[in-house]
């Protein structure tokens, strides 16, 4: 049950948001004031705080989400046999219908690892 709020502290901070702090903060820390600001000095806070955190939650976010996630395509043949085509192809697609937020890089002929070391590679995780 919520204790009566303020209609312009409603309006400014919406309904939800309010029952949100209300259901997760203590009724005695709750209760709010009837000044003319109409909303607690502790909600205030809560309030100013979450103000701050969200935008600096949001920027770390975004740098996630521009760094591209790069993916290590190892394999033991040539290039223009039909699993090296392959591999080729499967990075134009990654890449393309990832926009760029996908990277392959992709190392045939053995380059990056030979048979037995492929193996080991895959279980540790390093491709």
């Amino acid at each position: 049950m919520l204790p009566p709020v303020h209609k312009e502290v409603e309006a400014r901070i919406g309904k939800d948001l309010i029952q949100e702090v209300y259901k997760t903060t203590p009724p005695v820390l709750a209760a709010p004031s009837r000044s003319l600001s109409g909303i607690s000095m502790k909600l205030r806070s809560l309030l100013g705080a979450a103000a701050l955190a969200i935008p600096l939650c949001a920027a770390s976010f975004a740098a996630i989400a521009q760094t591209p996630i790069i993916i290590k395509f190892s394999h033991v043949v040539a290039a223009d046999t039909p699993k090296g085509k392959g591999a080729l192809r499967f990075k134009q697609l990654a890449e393309e219908r990832t926009k760029g937020r996908v990277k392959v890089e992709v190392y045939g002929n053995s380059t990056l690892y030979k048979d037995k070391e492929e193996i080991e590679a895959l279980q540790l995780g390093a491709v």
